[in-house]
């Protein structure tokens, strides 16, 4: 019944007054994996979220190709979602950032040359670093609504912040991830809302 992805629409959001999330990201190495659903980056750990007085670990950020929500009715090329979960582990809090073609994202740049290709694949190039806060819009106004895993086992009770601004990736850096082997499409399809409010908070 709260099941993720949902399409977004400006119009169709309520105002909310759901306490914005505070991004406390420092810098991790490049550890990437190809686990056969997206690639997924594994994060250094000390990186949090805090959502009022509760804290959730950053554990790891991945994509999806096109974008798993739709926004007005449209799909981005590239969705990101960085999973943060509670002290036991557990998913909790997944910020999502859709991703449109613009300009190189410089963050990226050195990890999308270097994408493991295959399920079962790492990639750790030398040296790589990423602070993640470079995959957060300048922007930080954000849809909020209750939903889920969208891989396997989809679990519920996830809270989800999307951001209404898209961050920019260049031709190229997209056309890496969609052309990896079995990956291309990798977005579940948007699911019914089945009454669950989709608040709108703009940013302050």
């Amino acid at each position: 019944m709260q099941q993720s992805p949902v399409a977004l629409s400006i119009s169709g959001a309520t105002h909310t007054n759901v306490q914005a999330p505070s991004f406390h990201y420092g810098t991790s190495q490049v550890r990437m994996v190809n686990n056969g659903h997206t690639v997924q980056f594994n994060y250094d750990v000390g990186s949090t979220l805090r959502l009022g007085d509760q804290e959730y670990k950053l554990a790891q950020f991945h994509f999806h190709t096109p974008s798993e929500h739709t926004l007005n009715g449209v799909h981005h090329p590239l969705e990101v979602h960085l999973v943060h979960t509670d002290a036991a582990g557990t998913p909790w809090v997944v910020v999502g950032v859709l991703i449109e073609e613009g300009l190189v994202n410089a963050a990226l740049f050195t990890a999308f040359r270097h994408l493991p290709r295959h399920e079962g694949e790492t990639s750790t190039p030398l040296g790589a670093l990423i602070n993640a806060s470079a995959l957060l819009p300048f922007n930080r106004a954000f849809f909020h609504y209750a939903g889920s895993l969208t891989t396997p086992p989809c679990s519920e009770g996830l809270q989800w912040f999307v951001m209404k601004n898209p961050i920019q990736m260049s031709d190229s850096q997209i056309a890496a991830f969609e052309r990896l082997p079995h990956l291309n499409p990798n977005n579940r399809p948007v699911q019914p809302l089945n009454g669950r409010d989709v608040g709108l908070q703009s940013a302050h």
